[in-house]
């Protein structure tokens, strides 16, 4: 069957990337001069997926006025808001009425991976309940732990595991799964039964209803939960992504770019999201930026906002 429905959890705030998310919620932090939540959206639409749901929460406005309805993008868009901070699997309740009895892609709004791995999940087969992606190389004390047998289903999955030796049953791993545990990726295709077993969790030691656990639940009921690998180097977290060009917005470099007034200014390199609502902003005429080596380089806008340039 394919799917043709996603719900796109964006209600996290990122305080780890503080100014970044001081007035925006962490799916709308720019990356490649577009907020990561429309990569994800235009991912979605490209590979079939015209209704989707946005579970909002922290500046939840940022993101309605951002997207409305999106007819902009040729899709069907509707919001929900997650008013507590509980866990992944009270969100996907929060999707029960807009699911109905049809599967879905679920997404985290601050995961950005190769488009194509959005055409890989939309057509589930029949004989499968679920799907997660799986990468190699994170830190898994800082995400879910998924263990696969050699035909990659899936017989294990833990939320920060801190350690490798004990975590799961050792009658349900063979020994390469145990020693080698996969990260869980974030992208998943469900069908409406990952419903019956969000409905049951409790609490996690971390106080959280997580979504891990009821996948876990739903593959140890005997219903087949299949891992996909993403392609090496798909996957970007955002906080990683953010932090890059924020580094590189901070570069600033003294009498590089002459404004059309002649001035030599400092200049923020690579910033395009450095405007709240309501600035003032002037916008100068198209500058040439100067290399380390004094050879001309690109032409591009300035603005002036609060005092301070961006390239925008």
């Amino acid at each position: 069957m394919k799917i043709d429905k996603a719900v796109v959890l964006a209600a996290g705030r990122g305080t780890r990337m503080r100014e970044l998310t001081a007035k925006l919620p962490k799916p709308m932090v720019e990356v490649h001069s577009k907020p990561v939540l429309q990569h994800i959206l235009e991912g979605l639409r490209n590979a079939g997926i015209g209704d989707l749901l946005l579970i909002v929460g922290y500046r939840a406005e940022a993101v309605r006025e951002f997207f409305g309805d999106g007819s902009r993008y040729n899709v069907a868009i509707q919001y929900v808001t997650q008013m507590v901070q509980d866990g992944t699997g009270r969100v996907v309740e929060l999707a029960r009425d807009f699911i109905g009895n049809r599967p879905f892609i679920l997404a985290y709004g601050d995961i950005l991976v190769d488009p194509t791995n959005y055409q890989r999940l939309v057509d589930l087969s029949d004989s499968i309940e679920a799907t997660l992606t799986i990468t190699r190389g994170e830190d898994l004390s800082k995400g879910g732990a998924v263990f696969v047998n050699a035909q990659m289903d899936v017989v294990d999955i833990r939320e920060k595991m801190q350690s490798v030796p004990g975590i799961g049953d050792a009658g349900h791993l063979d020994q390469r799964s145990r020693l080698e545990p996969w990260y869980n990726a974030g992208l998943y295709a469900f069908r409406p039964s990952i419903l019956d077993f969000t409905a049951k969790l409790k609490p996690s030691p971390r106080g959280e209803y997580e979504l891990t656990d009821a996948i876990r639940d739903l593959a140890r009921s005997g219903k087949k939960v299949k891992a996909l690998e993403l392609a090496p180097g798909a996957r970007q977290a955002i906080n990683a992504a953010a932090g890059a060009e924020k580094r590189n917005a901070q570069r600033n470099i003294k009498g590089a770019v002459t404004l059309v007034d002649g001035k030599e200014v400092w200049v923020s390199l690579g910033a395009n999201n450095g405007f709240a609502k309501g600035d003032k902003v002037k916008i100068y005429k198209p500058v040439e930026k100067k290399n380390s080596k004094g050879d001309p380089g690109i032409r591009r806008n300035f603005c002036l906002s609060q005092r301070r340039l961006w390239a925008c």
